[in-house]
């Protein structure tokens, strides 16, 4: 409905209905041709009731459109919010998979020669040799291990 205005252009609604309500005050003082809507005299002591129930209904339009204009401000403020909070968790999670992958390790034994890996090489080499050295049918029956045992 509204697009979302900068301070600009609250300012310039705000003393455009400044300068409303101040002519409309200056108009309905002067004097009128019927005396019914002559507010010049001493006719009406009440005055200041008159005016507040002519410029009430304008200084309420414009702060409801401010309340508008706060909740909108505050729906896109959560919606930033709500970012922030799923790319904070998607980068936690990656560097609790950094330091599980860190901390995964293999100690091999080929011939005389000892070998360690770590990290991603570690799981790669795991990988690589799990798929290509083994048999698993044959592995699982002569040892009797599966692979959560092993």
């Amino acid at each position: 409905m509204f697009k979302n205005p900068d301070n600009k252009t609250l300012i310039v609604i705000m003393v455009a209905l400044t300068m409303l309500t101040f002519s409309v005050i200056v108009i309905l003082l002067l004097p009128s041709i019927d005396s019914y809507f002559d507010f010049s005299t001493d006719r009406t002591a009440n005055i200041g009731s008159t005016i507040g129930g002519l410029t009430a209904p304008v200084l309420t339009i414009f702060s409801s459109y401010l309340v508008y204009l706060a909740l909108i401000r505050q729906t896109e403020s959560n919606n930033e919010q709500r970012l922030k909070n799923e790319s904070d968790m998607i980068f936690l999670l990656i560097n609790q998979l950094d330091a599980e992958l860190a901390g995964f390790y293999i100690k091999q034994t080929k011939g005389t020669v000892e070998q360690t890996f770590t990290g991603l090489e570690a799981l790669n080499d795991f990988g690589r040799g799990y798929r290509y050295d083994y048999n698993i049918d044959q592995f699982e029956q002569t040892a009797g291990y599966t692979f959560k045992a092993w």
